[in-house]
């Protein structure tokens, strides 16, 4: 009986030890393709994430941005300078990591980010989502009006709509339970050219734009 528990104890600690040596190996950043800006430079800003941009060459990848630099102080990617994220590069930009890019700066991303339903982008420079249909929450929108009260959005969703102009395709308003996107100014939509177009996709009947403003 003791042998037959002992040789038990044994294979259980071998299956923890396989289980731990496999789990390593799959969230290794290297074996999937993650990369840490952060393993290119100490700050949060557009000198690291340009080194690290620059190091992946052509290879596939995902950029992950974090919400502490290296000392693990929490930090806001702030862009002093221009930024392009080629096609070949996902960008990963959790809640609570943002990018904050300055007036007279452009980040261009050329593949849709990774990123939920919340705010990724601050700051008066431009963004150029390319290939992509931009979530107006990106943004700041927020959808908690249900008439006269809840958050003026307008200054969001007319970031949101310029970016359309410089290289998206359309706007996504997300859904929500709490009600509308409230806009107390007037929105503008300015098409790129003779006979362009843009989408605006809206999901089920909360997804609409109300207020004292309007849209042209």
């Amino acid at each position: 009986m003791r042998n037959v528990l002992s040789l038990i104890i044994l294979l259980l600690g071998y299956g923890w030890w396989s289980a731990a040596t496999v789990l390593a190996q799959t969230l290794d950043r290297g074996t999937v393709g993650y990369v840490s800006p952060l393993e290119y430079g100490a700050t949060c800003d557009a000198t690291t994430l340009n080194a690290a941009i620059s190091a992946q060459g052509t290879n596939q990848r995902t950029i992950m941005l974090t919400r502490t630099d290296r000392a693990k102080a929490a930090c806001t990617w702030t862009l002093a300078s221009n930024v392009t994220v080629p096609a070949t590069l996902t960008m990963w930009i959790p809640r609570g990591a943002p990018i904050s890019v300055n007036s007279g700066i452009i980040l261009t991303i050329e593949r849709c980010p990774m990123a939920g339903n919340y705010q990724i982008v601050t700051g008066s420079g431009q963004v150029q989502f390319r290939n992509c249909i931009q979530n107006v929450m990106w943004r700041g929108a927020i959808a908690d009006s249900t008439g006269a009260d809840g958050t003026d959005s307008g200054p969001a969703l007319q970031a949101a709509f310029n970016d359309i102009v410089n290289g998206q395709t359309g706007a996504f308003f997300p859904a929500a339970r709490n009600g509308c996107y409230r806009s107390n100014q007037a929105l503008t939509i300015t098409l790129a050219g003779s006979g362009a177009g843009v989408s605006l996709i809206g999901e089920g009947l909360n997804s609409v734009i109300c207020g004292n403003g309007g849209t042209s």
